[in-house]
């Protein structure tokens, strides 16, 4: 009976351990294909489906990145496996890879499917595509652009878009203003004024308008991480952590959300929670630099300033020229009492951008902490200079 113990337990820890390698693989997998990785993004979507060999989503990427690396013949067979009813995106790498291999009517058909779909790729980016160059010439492309897919609503729709995304914010606006009022409402007209309203930072509107794009499609998963950041940005961190959350329930498979919820938990004071989050973003971004950042300033908040010191060096080694992180470092050495370290930093930054009014302030509190007040005072006028207020007290106090 001992021995039949030991042998569940022994399956059911290989059982955990498959899972978690497997997961890993998939991870990985999705996120060298956002790189642009897509030999290694293959590769590591074979070990996952080796293991779980129902998974759709994971043939749906590993197709993807067969598409990328021109193995069309391949890429089709994973796109046997899915129903594209449910995937309209899948008709459109079907119509890149059969165009790979000029095959015009099968290429064609599939491109027919898609864009009878909802939210399809404007006309221009789906021409752009470089398969579709096998095929441009044949009668069947020329057919299939003889009819009109595109409505006025998604056209309006499309160019708003497209002026959003070459920055002319008055445009846009006009464009989704008059969408609104001819047709009914939408919920991707209502997240563009939402990042409209977020790059005029105007979150609280930002934040109207994406909870009324939710309101229309609650399972968009792009709105809710819209939603997140604007309300952590109006300090709602409560909220914007019950919106990490619910995102999390919805894809808890995404590097990025532990990124976000960590920023949260560490304006919640939850530092634990905050590390145990970035670090699982680090596990799939190793050395990012975004992530060894976000390390180092929740170290910092949490108190572990030997440890957010070790982060900004090595940040420093790999990005010398940046003056933000010897500024952040000085800061942690300001509050380990290291003044002499801390004024060595400072300087170096001062080096690389001489007109920050903070870093003299805190250089000249460095050399006041050290009884240099000449040199203190010095630093405290340059602050002063470069339009910090809070130093006109100090040199009053102190510099006369």
């Amino acid at each position: 009976m001992h021995i039949i113990k030991k042998y569940i337990i022994l399956i059911f820890v290989l059982g955990i351990s498959i899972n978690i390698i497997g997961q890993n693989a998939y991870l990985t997998g999705k996120i060298n294909y956002e790189k642009g990785l897509y030999v290694q993004s293959v590769q590591d979507l074979d070990k996952y489906i080796a293991i779980r060999p129902n998974d759709k989503q994971a043939y749906f990427y590993r197709a993807k990145a067969k598409v990328a690396l021109q193995q069309y013949e391949s890429a089709i067979q994973d796109f046997s496996k899915l129903n594209t009813k449910k995937n309209p995106e899948a008709d459109l790498f079907l119509a890149r890879a059969y165009a790979g291999i000029n095959n015009e009517q099968k290429a064609t058909d599939y491109l027919k499917k898609y864009l009878k779909s909802k939210n399809k790729l404007p006309e221009e980016k789906i021409i752009d595509f470089p398969e579709f160059g096998n095929i441009a010439d044949t009668q069947a492309w020329e057919d299939v652009w003889a009819q009109n897919w595109y409505s006025k609503k998604e056209i309006l729709l499309q160019e708003a878009e497209n002026e959003l995304a070459a920055e002319n914010y008055q445009r846009t606006e006009t464009l989704l203003n008059e969408y609104v009022l001819k047709y009914k409402e939408n919920p991707q007209a209502f997240y563009l004024k939402a990042k409209l309203s977020v790059i005029r930072k105007n979150d609280k509107e930002a934040l109207a308008y994406i909870d009324k794009a939710i309101v229309l499609d609650k399972g968009n998963k792009e709105y809710l991480l819209t939603k997140a950041q604007a309300e952590f940005r109006l300090k709602k961190y409560k909220k914007s952590l019950d919106t990490y959350n619910k995102l999390y329930q919805k894809d808890s498979l995404n590097p990025n959300l532990f990124y976000g919820r960590s920023v949260v938990y560490a304006a919640l004071n939850e530092f634990d929670l905050a590390k145990a989050d970035i670090n699982k973003y680090l596990l799939y971004y190793p050395g990012k630099e975004i992530g060894q950042e976000r390390m180092a300033k929740i170290n910092e908040a949490s108190g572990d300033y030997m440890s957010a010191i070790r982060i900004y060096g090595k940040l420093i080694e790999e990005n010398p020229g940046n003056s933000n992180y010897y500024k952040e470092r000085a800061n942690a050495y300001m509050a380990t009492h290291t003044y002499k370290y801390a004024i060595r930093d400072y300087s170096m930054a001062l080096d690389l951008y001489p007109r920050d009014a903070e870093i003299y302030f805190q250089k000249g509190n460095a050399h006041y902490q050290l009884r240099e007040i000449q040199k203190a005072c010095s630093a405290w006028k340059r602050a002063e200079k470069y339009g910090s207020q809070e130093t006109s007290r100090l040199i009053y106090k102190h510099c006369r």
